[in-house]
């Protein structure tokens, strides 16, 4: 466990990171959060178990799906998307209320929110979504979960557990770019969904939209990726 101050100095670096134009603020959504992810964290739900929740709800979504071909895009979003998502919102909120922040969890979190994409972009395919525009999100977001994978993997090296947690901190969480990013895809292609269930062409073309701007947003995100720098083990800060 990080000792309460070294605690809060992450917290300030981490929070510096999410710049002018994130979406909600990570501070104002931990406060919303903070008595309910309490309650989860008491009752033996943490972080962990919750990311963990969200990836099997996804294969069993998935699983479901490829069974009955249920096509009526209410009961995707209603029983599947809302509740996967908010299990994304839920694992950070409670990590980080509760001190318990973790590079495995962290990476779990990238890992689940790849495999939900796939699954959510694979259904979408069966309601008519563009082929190149899907697997180009598909390359986009498996480049930059094997780039924190591979940086993760680097840096762990002779470095201490909390050299880890520092990591995790400073570079898995989301910047700014990576939460539009996220954004736009989970809106993009329920939206295309309900938009080709009901034939409404403005919701075909505003889901293509929203997932083709996350595509652009990818490759600045691939960027700063690739400019990330780690604090080398045993310098002062």
């Amino acid at each position: 466990m990080i000792p309460h101050e070294r605690w809060q100095r992450f917290m300030v670096r981490w929070r510096s990171r999410q710049g002018p134009w994130t979406l909600w603020d990570l501070e104002k959504r931990d406060r919303l959060l903070y008595s309910c992810s309490l309650r989860l964290f008491n009752h033996g739900f943490r972080a962990n178990r919750i990311t963990m929740w969200g990836f099997f709800w996804t294969l069993i979504w998935l699983a479901l799906y490829e069974l009955f071909k249920f096509k009526n895009p209410w009961l995707h979003v209603l029983v599947f998307i809302i509740p996967i998502g908010l299990s994304d919102s839920f694992d950070g909120s409670t990590a980080r209320n509760n001190k318990d922040v973790t590079p495995q969890g962290t990476l779990g979190d990238h890992f689940r929110d790849l495999f939900f994409t796939l699954c959510m972009g694979r259904i979408t395919l069966d309601f008519g979504f563009e082929t190149a525009i899907f697997f180009g999100v598909v390359l986009i977001e498996f480049c930059i979960l094997m780039l924190k994978v591979i940086a993760f993997i680097w840096y762990g090296g002779g470095y201490t557990w909390e050299r880890f947690l520092e990591f995790s901190l400073d570079n898995f969480q989301h910047s700014s770019e990576d939460r539009w990013q996220a954004i736009f895809l989970y809106f993009g292609f329920p939206t295309y969904m309900v938009g080709s269930y009901y034939a409404f062409s403005y919701m075909i073309y505003a889901g293509l939209i929203l997932v083709t701007l996350s595509l652009g947003i990818g490759f600045v995100v691939i960027k700063k990726e690739f400019l990330w720098t780690p604090t080398p083990a045993g310098e002062k800060e």
